[in-house]
């Protein structure tokens, strides 16, 4: 048996066709490569194939597509392209002070302790609540959020802190891929 940290990457040719390849970031091979739907099977097809290989998948670094946390807990996953998430939301060049102190904690969050980042976001969500919460009505006549898109930016975030950091509790395992 062979302990393995997984880096997973899927490139896409289309909306649903793409290949997704699995890299020991231990021994620095390629180990395992499917052509894919985008479909969670497709990746529990690589991680199956890998257990029957004898592989202990000790922690895995992946762009968080849609419940692959969930399909491999307690496996230890780290998440990267989080910065290209709230960018997606934000623009380069948001605003607000809100997005932009929102944009420039993003770009720190490779440098920064787990702790360190998560008080900084915590600050920074108490001093803009008023504006994050801030509602308009449509054209519907109902309430919505006015900043959805800052918003959504900061749920990203919040949403996945607990696997930004995994990095800090397991050996060897990449910020990033």
């Amino acid at each position: 048996l062979k302990e393995i940290i997984l880096l997973i990457d899927t490139t896409y040719w289309g909306l649903n066709f793409g290949v997704v390849v699995f890299k020991d970031a231990i021994s620095n091979k390629f180990i395992w490569w499917h052509f894919i739907e985008q479909k969670l099977e497709d990746y529990k097809l690589g991680f199956k194939w890998c257990v029957e290989q004898g592989y202990i998948i000790k922690a895995v670094v992946s762009d968080g597509f849609k419940g692959l946390a969930k399909t491999l807990y307690p496996i230890a996953f780290q998440i990267f392209y989080m910065l290209r998430a709230v960018m997606a939301k934000l623009t380069r060049k948001p605003k607000s002070n809100a997005g932009m102190e929102l944009l420039a904690l993003s770009k720190e969050l490779c440098k920064l302790s787990s702790n360190d980042f998560i008080n900084k976001l915590y600050k920074c969500q108490e001093r803009h609540k008023y504006f994050l919460n801030e509602k308009t009505i449509d054209e519907n006549g109902k309430w919505r959020y006015t900043h959805t898109r800052l918003r959504s930016a900061n749920y990203t975030l919040k949403r996945n802190i607990a696997f930004l950091f995994a990095y800090e509790s397991v050996e060897n395992l990449p910020k990033t891929n």
